[in-house]
């Protein structure tokens, strides 16, 4: 989690040595902030020290496994997006009556994770029908197309009958290398994720031969249900099992039976499949109930997909098929290759029906972790993924606890009328009717516009693995490296690594055996991150630069991506920012002690200091209320970190950020506060005078006063009231002091040679070789967003190679914190553009710090605090206007368009006129309510290290 990773850097490094959460002024519920059932341990620094600490030896302890991966089973929650793992996780824990946000999903456990692109060739937001290509044959394909390469036309008979577009997925791999193959399904058979382990088709809806054109049945093309009993790699599956039995049926209905088939052409494939295996000589059976299933090898329980795990009665859970498959597929010596789909949370979604989507999550772990049970990890690589996003979001500030698909308890929205902490950016429940937007306390989760079907999301999924050569499953790459990474662990390539044909036990990694990989050349410098995973276990850096995108979710890195290819004429999705080539990525878990998402105070003392804190409060302990001053005072309750602990270690220290310096992300880095708003004295309560506020801390507080470097904005917190900045601005301060004199004073006496700087112009004028202190404040304010930014504001950029060229000057080294703060801001007033524009102006900081540091002895971290409710959304072409309308062909179903881009609350928000929904083609962007607020899906962590 997120508190964890910086005593992970602690040992690495030093072993040696306006974002506002509301106050809440109203309660929907009778609960309170920072609430009585919260365990006293995690209100305590020690409790997070020693979970990181326990942790990070857990993490020393392992090994490089590089057996061969004689089995491998590839999970794939369909429509599971990092947001649905988050809700998912709080669920489960709430059904077991904990609260919730610290419950972990049974896949989360595992050691290695991933981020995977989701996009079609010609869609910004995916299918399951090209994803399901992707992740399965290692090949990218148009929207709607199974099993066939980019040269195909949706819908095109003669695209599908031409074998030289057909594409082979891992199961045929496994198939030709002498292992059995087993499938398993919530969904249909037929439907589109599992069609990807046999089929062959330019159209996914073509499931039996009553789904296609009657032209196209004369040229000879085959439905998806006849090639999976018919034709391989389909027919020589030894388990099949999930729904779909009308696909397989002749169009009659049969009382006995309790079917009803869709087959024109008379076949019963049930019997087909069962002729097939008697020629074989093959032990086999067909069932349809859970009471037959402990027997059988081919289980189709539904006519159409199986039930809702809280719907079903006789239908077997999806655990229940996977222990059945594992037995049947471990009899085989040479291994095993087993694909499984819980493919009902993606149906719950596009119906809006969060509960079932997150009950179907929690079956979907279940099934992982019976396979964790029955399989060995020394010999059997699990894979866990999803194949796209959803428009689900989580937000609000709820209290830690409150029910997850209940109201948010702390607040309600501007127009009076509660929230759900759970919402849709579209889909079939609408928030308004006649009499505006509807009471939802009344009501489920809601969607912010009208849809027949809630659409997909474009922003990446996770990857997690356990087993053989998981180390090659981090990092941020296409999701069509995934069967390639398997099929390398488990020696299907040609390509072969060492231990395909020497038998050796688990073992740290040597530079036996290629690591090429023909089918995916264009993605296989990723394998070099083996070299990666075993250099952070044996050497340690020198410095360390901690990057920190404030409210940069994955959802903005998606749609950056695009902002930026347009902007150099491509298409966009299939560029990397500068931090996504990293060859190592981590996931974390951002809720405060007492909120269920996070602000930038708690979650700023959770990654700089490794202790969860209260919402609003900066640098103390979970034992501080927000607000309470003289709690805050006690010495026990306060918590040092990385700035301190390299100060401590001899090491120079340096903050850089776009916001006000004072502001909470890097007030966490040295300032102890019950308040985040206390950056000046004037902000501080009657009842908190005797409290330091946050700039006072800086300039004359213990580790503040020792930071060598610290550029941003934030004047007006450091100048008395009558007395002008250098752009005519007032200071803010009542007590009278100019902190910026008493900051050059206090350097002095201690013996260093201090600058103050307050523009670009003198940043670029002075020679910083005599200088080894430098405060720059260039704003009274916030620094301005880089597209309002005039020529006498730094950037970004420039702050961060300015701060590495004071600080190198250290021979014992330095850490140093930068934070991309205006992507948060923007995203708090709606402006997408300009949240985009920030994200990538802080991807070329990053950039400029790779080219000036040695990457010999530097770390370099980047991360967020918390994510954001916007969501990235509808099928619009590859390479359309990230800022733009979807294609007119997708309108909701009031035939109005709507954006790419939108978010589930904020001040865009307009009300309906006369029950109608506004006309977006009016507008840039839009909310649904009006209150600005985080989200809270789990966060990612880019590391680099070349020791």
């Amino acid at each position: 989690m997120v508190a964890q990773i910086v005593l992970l850097l602690q040992i690495l490094a030093f072993v040696n040595a306006d974002d506002v959460v509301p106050i809440p002024k109203s309660k929907i519920l009778e609960t309170e902030m920072n609430p009585s059932y919260i365990p006293a341990e995690e209100k305590h620094a020690s409790y997070w020290q020693k979970s990181a600490a326990n942790t990070i030896k857990d993490k020393l302890k392992q090994t490089t496994n590089t057996n061969k991966a004689k089995n491998g089973i590839l999970f794939i929650g369909d429509g599971m997006s990092l947001a649905t793992v988050m809700a998912a996780r709080t669920f489960g824990g709430q059904l077991e009556r904990g609260l919730g946000e610290e419950n972990v999903l049974e896949f989360e456990k595992f050691p290695v994770t991933g981020l995977a692109r989701t996009y079609c060739l010609d869609a910004q937001v995916p299918d399951s029908a090209c994803t399901a290509t992707s992740y399965l044959t290692g090949v990218k394909t148009k929207y709607g197309v199974i099993g066939l390469d980019g040269n195909v036309t949706r819908g095109s008979c003669y695209s599908q009958l031409h074998k030289g577009n057909w594409v082979t997925s891992i199961g045929q791999w496994a198939i030709q290398n002498g292992l059995d193959v087993g499938l398993v399904t919530t969904t249909r058979v037929t439907h589109a994720s599992p069609a990807g382990m046999y089929a062959h088709t330019s159209e996914r809806n073509w499931e039996s031969d009553a789904d296609i054109p009657k032209e196209c049945l004369t040229l000879g093309c085959r439905d998806i249900a006849y090639q999976l009993i018919m034709n391989n790699p389909g027919r020589q599956f030894k388990v099949i099992m999930g729904g779909g039995r009308r696909e397989m049926l002749p169009n009659i209905t049969s009382p006995l039976a309790n079917y009803t088939g869709k087959r024109n052409d008379g076949l019963d494939l049930t019997d087909m499949w069962h002729v097939d295996k008697l020629e074989k000589n093959a032990t086999h059976q067909y069932v349809t109930d859970r009471n037959e299933l402990m027997k059988y090898l081919l289980g189709l329980f539904n006519n159409d997909h199986l039930e809702y795990h809280l719907k079903a009665d006789d239908q077997p859970t999806l655990e229940e098929m996977v222990e059945v498959a594992i037995k049947m597929l471990s009899r085989s010596e040479r291994g095993y290759f087993l694909f499984v789909e819980g493919g009902r949370i993606d149906h719950a979604h596009h119906d809006s029906l969060a509960h079932l989507a997150l009950d179907e999550t929690v079956e979907y772990s279940k099934a992982v972790k019976k396979a964790m049970e029955m399989t060995k990890e020394e010999d059997t690589l699990l894979v866990v993924s999803s194949d796209h996003a959803h428009t689900m979001t989580v937000a609000g500030y709820p209290s830690r606890g409150n029910d997850i698909l209940g109201v948010v308890d702390t607040t309600m929205a501007l127009d009076g009328k509660p929230y759900t902490t759970i919402s849709y950016a579209n889909g079939k429940a609408t928030s308004f009717d006649e009499r505006g937007r509807i009471d939802v306390t009344l009501h489920s989760q809601f969607s912010n516009l009208p849809l027949d079907s809630e659409t997909h999301g474009g922003e990446d999924v996770a990857v997690f693995a356990r087993g053989p050569w998981q180390h090659l499953f981090t990092a941020s790459y296409e999701q069509t490296l995934v069967p390639h990474l398997m099929a390398y662990a488990m020696c299907l390539t040609d390509d072969k690594h060492a231990n395909c044909i020497q038998k050796k036990q688990r073992s740290f990694w040597t530079t036996g055996g290629s690591v090429k990989n023909k089918p995916n050349k264009y993605y296989i410098g990723i394998l070099m991150a083996q070299n990666i995973y075993y250099l952070i276990h044996s050497m340690l850096p020198k410095n360390i630069i901690l990057f920190l995108g404030d409210g940069m979710s994955i959802t903005t890195l998606a749609a950056t991506r695009v902002y930026l290819g347009r902007q150099h004429g491509m298409t966009g999705e299939e560029i990397k920012l500068s931090f996504e080539s990293f060859p190592y990525t981590g996931l974390a878990k951002t809720y405060c002690v007492d909120n269920n998402v996070a602000d930038s105070a708690c979650s700023g003392t959770a990654y700089l200091t490794g202790v969860k804190a209260n919402s609003g409060t900066v640098g103390v302990t979970g034992a501080v209320k927000r607000g309470d001053c003289e709690s805050a005072r006690n010495s026990a309750n306060t918590v040092t970190g990385l700035v301190d602990w390299a100060q401590r270690a001899g090491k120079s220290t340096g903050v850089v950020t776009t916001t006000r310096v004072t502001h909470a992300s890097p007030a966490a880095a040295y300032a102890h506060s019950a308040d985040r708003t206390w950056e000046g004295d004037a902000d501080l309560p009657k009842r908190g005078l005797q409290c330091e506020d946050i700039a006072s801390q800086l300039v004359q507080g213990r580790v503040g006063s020792h930071i060598n470097v610290i550029m941003g904005g934030g004047r007006r917190n450091f100048l008395p009231r009558h007395e002008k900045d250098i752009s005519g601005k007032h200071g803010s301060r009542n007590d009278n002091k100019n902190l910026i004199r008493e900051w050059l004073l206090k350097k002095e006496s201690m013996g260093v040679r201090p600058k103050y700087i307050n523009s670009r112009r003198e940043f670029y004028a002075k020679d910083y070789s005599n200088y080894d202190n430098i405060l720059g404040l260039f704003s009274a304010d916030h620094l301005p967003y880089n597209l309002d930014a005039s020529e006498d504001d730094p950037s970004l950029t420039e702050m961060t190679q300015k701060a590495i060229e004071v600080l190198s000057k250290n021979t014992k080294g330095y850490f140093l914190f930068v934070e991309g703060g205006r992507i948060d801001t923007a995203h708090h007033e709606t402006k997408a553009r300009k949240a985009l524009d920030e994200t990538a102006e802080f991807a070329k900081a990053v950039e400029a710090a790779l080219r000036l540091v040695n990457l010999d002895d530097t770390m370099i971290v980047v991360t967020s605090d918390h994510s954001h409710t916007m969501t990235y959304s509808g099928y619009s072409s590859r390479g359309s206007d990230i800022l733009g309308l979807v294609n007119s062909k997708f309108n909701a179903s009031d035939n109005l368009p709507y954006s790419t881009l939108s978010y589930a609350n904020g001040p865009g928000y307009k009300p309906h006129q006369d029950f109608r929904r506004h006309n977006l083609m009016l507008d840039d962007m839009i909310s649904f309510v009006n209150i600005v607020i985080n989200i809270g899906n789990n966060l990612f962590i880019f590391v680099i290290i070349y020791l």
